[in-house]
C-alpha cells in the first residue's frame, strides 16, 4: 500500500545526502580530522532516526484515518406520540343552585314563564315552559337548578340567559310528569354543582354551545329518586340532588 508521509519525506531525503557528503570529505581527510567529522555526523543520525520514526508514525495515522470506517451515529428512538387526554363534556358545563325572584307569563306564549332568578352576585332571566307543571305561586322564590354558561338563545322574542334542569318520565312510565330538581336542604344561592366524590371543574368553558351540551344531557337520568350524570349522583357541597316522584331511568333535560 503506497502511504503519504507528508513533509518528514522530504526533510529525511535531504539530511541523508547531508550525510552522504560529510561521509566523503571524511573519507578524504587525516585519522586526526575522523572525530570531529563522527561528531559532526552522530547528532545528525540520530535527528534521522527521530524524523523517521515520526514521519512512520504520522504515515499510519494517515493510513488508520483513511482505512477505518466511519461510524454512523445512530439516531435516537423516536417516542410514541403521547394519546390525548379525554375530556368529559361535563366538565365544560357550569350547573348552580339558583333561586326564582320574579315569575310572570311570557307576553307571546302560553306554555312559557319569563323568570328573573338570582345567582348570587347577578341576575339572570330565563324562559321556561313549566306553565302546564307548576303555577306562578309553586315557582316563586323556589331554589332550582340552572346551567349558567350556555350560549343565549330567544325564546318567542325574550333572551334566555341560562336554563333550569328538570326531570321527566317520557322515557319510562310517560305519564307526563316533569320536576324539578331539588338542591339540598342548606345549600345557597350560587353554589356549584358537580358530580359526588369529585371538585366543582376548575375550568369550565366560558360558553357553552347547544351541540356541546348535547352530549352531556342523554348521560343524565334519574336512579333512586336522585339525579345521576353516567350513573354518578350530582351533588351540592350539601349534599346530593332529588328529583322525586320520578321512576328509574327516567331523563333530565
Amino acid at each position: 500500500m503506497t502511504t503519504n508521509q507528508g513533509p518528514f519525506s522530504q526533510s529525511l531525503k535531504e539530511l541523508r545526502a547531508l550525510i552522504a557528503e560529510i561521509e566523503a570529505e571524511v573519507g578524504s581527510e587525516t585519522e586526526a580530522q575522523q572525530p570531529q567529522a563522527q561528531s559532526v555526523a552522530a547528532p545528525l543520525e540520530a535527528n534521522v532516526a527521530r524524523l523517521s520514526t515520526s514521519a512512520e508514525k504520522e504515515a499510519t495515522a494517515n493510513v488508520s484515518k483513511q482505512v477505518a470506517p466511519k461510524k454512523k451515529q445512530e439516531k435516537a428512538p423516536k417516542q410514541p406520540p403521547k394519546p390525548a387526554v379525554s375530556r368529559d363534556p361535563f366538565e365544560d358545563a357550569t350547573l348552580q343552585v339558583a333561586q326564582v325572584q320574579v315569575v310572570e307569563r311570557h307576553p307571546d306564549a302560553d306554555s312559557l314563564y319569563v323568570c328573573q332568578v338570582a345567582l348570587g352576585e347577578e341576575t339572570r332571566q330565563l324562559v321556561t315552559g313549566l306553565v302546564k307543571y307548576y303555577s306562578v305561586e309553586e315557582l316563586q322564590d323556589r331554589l332550582i337548578v340552572v346551567i349558567t354558561n350556555l350560549k343565549a338563545s330567544k325564546l318567542r322574542g325574550k333572551e334566555s340567559n341560562a336554563m333550569l334542569l328538570a326531570g321527566d318520565d317520557s322515557a319510562t312510565s310517560k305519564q307526563g310528569l316533569v320536576k324539578l330538581l331539588a338542591p339540598p336542604q342548606g345549600a345557597e344561592v350560587g353554589d356549584r354543582v358537580y358530580l359526588e366524590g369529585q371538585q366543582p371543574s376548575a375550568d369550565p368553558a366560558a360558553c357553552l354551545n347547544h351541540k356541546q351540551w348535547g352530549k352531556v344531557v342523554p348521560e343524565f337520568a334519574v336512579v333512586g329518586g336522585k339525579a345521576t350524570y353516567k350513573g354518578q349522583v350530582l351533588v351540592t357541597k350539601d349534599g346530593p340532588l332529588t328529583v322525586p316522584d320520578l321512576p328509574d331511568g327516567s331523563g333530565i333535560h
